[in-house]
């Protein structure tokens, strides 16, 4: 996920063209003007290497150019290929003169870009408290600047860092937030993000069906040639499958996954197919073949890998010692793995560490280390539990007062109603006696005048019988 968003975080600035993408659309000749799909492509399923070679030169013919729109371009497109590396001091140096770039031009949505790009830095780095500060003010320049294609991106990046602080609800209403965005833009490379983003929480809550839909939707809105991106969702729908125990589909999600990252030549995606490899074999009951998966993972993905990444792989690297006996050295990587996790506040990864901690050190002949992790785990587990179920409830709430709101407003409406048929009832009414007391009148002038024409008659009659 945070390998697929940087990749997402630079689509808007980056393209090239190597081959193109399509029939209908080919690739630009410049790596910096190629629409936003293309781009993503690029950096996607590009060796790394090359992608760095590429940002280097366009980067030395924006500062020949003296273009300041393009040099900010290159050099963003540069920083995003560093940060996937993880050079954090070439990247600063990058983003610093990003922001440089900013203040001499007076580009608030420049600025955003780079505070956006620092707080997912930041991220990959551990430091949680930085990278929701960095993330925050980006977003509120955003906002206040209506650039909503970077709002989407940055509350995805935000809403990543308060799902693995265990705020799920929280982070599940910026995902939602940025699909709906990413819907009135009809972007569907950031529909497909937010889809699967969302999809991850409900993993998290142990929702699988819901999150098996949304990763579902998230696969049909990729493009066919989008080999990476496709590759990544076939992991996470693979992984979802595992924990529903749906083997012989999670079999089949894992090997066309593998597939597809080969024939995108991307290593990044390879280690994190790998580690889904290792757990659909470690639920096959193949210790030892699960073993070997996530040592492949963890070499594969160390240049590219951040902080909670290599956390996740070394964690399913600790389960798998544990399933083949070797105790002490599960325990020993459990323990660094557990200071890793507070450190970085990433909640989510230090309850199942606890989760696992217990049996290791009950297998290595420490009940007492092993109750206290079994009792700090609890505590997480149930202040998770507490957290969604108050969201639950609330929600619950929420549902009951829109109905009874429903309701009233049916009623309401069923009142007027009334009031419409019964007001036009009188004025039926009002017509009726009217047209009564105008018959009434007409029948009363008809005998007057005849009254009168046969007064007038008799008297006619009178005069001519004395006559």
């Amino acid at each position: 996920h945070a390998r697929r968003w940087l990749v997402l975080s630079c689509a808007a600035i980056v393209a090239g063209a190597l081959t193109p993408l399509t029939a209908q659309t080919p690739l630009t000749t410049d790596p910096i003007a190629a629409p936003l799909d293309q781009a993503r492509a690029l950096l996607g399923s590009s060796d790394p290497v090359a992608a760095q070679r590429l940002g280097e030169q366009r980067l030395t013919r924006a500062r020949a150019s003296g273009n300041v729109t393009e040099l900010m371009d290159a050099l963003e497109y540069l920083a995003w290929v560093r940060i996937g590396r993880v050079e954090v001091a070439a990247t600063h140096a990058l983003l610093d003169e990003m922001r440089e770039l900013a203040r001499i031009e007076s580009q608030p949505l420049w600025l955003a870009r780079v505070l956006h790009a620092e707080g997912v830095l930041a991220r990959r780095q551990g430091d949680t408290a930085g990278a929701i500060e960095h993330l925050e003010e980006a977003l509120a320049l955003r906002r206040e600047y209506a650039d909503q294609a970077g709002e989407i991106q940055t509350l995805n990046a935000l809403s990543i860092l308060r799902r693995r602080a265990g705020q799920l609800y929280l982070a599940l209403d910026g995902h939602k937030r940025a699909l709906e965005l990413a819907r009135v833009l009809d972007n569907r490379v950031e529909i497909a993000e937010s889809l699967s983003k969302i999809g991850r929480i409900y993993v998290e809550m142990d929702d699988l069906e819901p999150a098996l839909r949304y990763y579902q939707q998230a696969l049909e809105v990729i493009p066919p040639e989008a080999l990476v991106d496709r590759a990544e969702m076939l992991a996470d729908i693979a992984g979802v499958q595992i924990a529903a125990a749906q083997l012989s589909p999670a079999r089949q999600s894992v090997n066309e996954a593998i597939r597809l990252a080969r024939l995108g030549s991307n290593p990044q995606t390879l280690a994190t197919v790998y580690s889904r490899q290792a757990r659909l074999l470690a639920a096959e009951q193949q210790p030892v073949a699960a073993l070997q998966a996530i040592e492949q993972s963890i070499e594969l993905g160390r240049d590219f890998d951040g902080v909670r990444s290599v956390l996740v792989r070394r964690l399913i690297r600790a389960g798998l010692l544990h399933d083949n006996g070797r105790d002490a050295e599960a325990a020993s990587e459990l323990a660094e793995l557990l200071l890793e996790a507070r450190r970085t506040e990433d909640l989510l990864s230090e309850r199942q560490i606890l989760e696992l901690q217990g049996p290791v050190l009950l297998a290595v002949g420490e009940p007492a280390p092993a109750y206290a992790a079994s009792q700090a785990f609890n505590a997480i587990d149930r202040q998770l539990n507490s957290s969604i179920t108050a969201r639950r409830m609330a929600d619950m709430q929420l549902t009951l007062d829109r109905r009874e709101i429903e309701s009233q407003v049916a009623l309401m409406a069923r009142e007027r109603d009334l009031q419409s048929l019964s007001l036009e009832r009188q004025r039926l009414t009002l017509w009726l006696l009217l047209a009564a007391a105008g018959g009434l009148l007409l029948t009363a002038l008809a005998l007057a005048w005849r009254y009168r024409a046969e007064r007038g008659m008799n008297a006619e009659l009178q005069r001519r019988g004395e006559a």
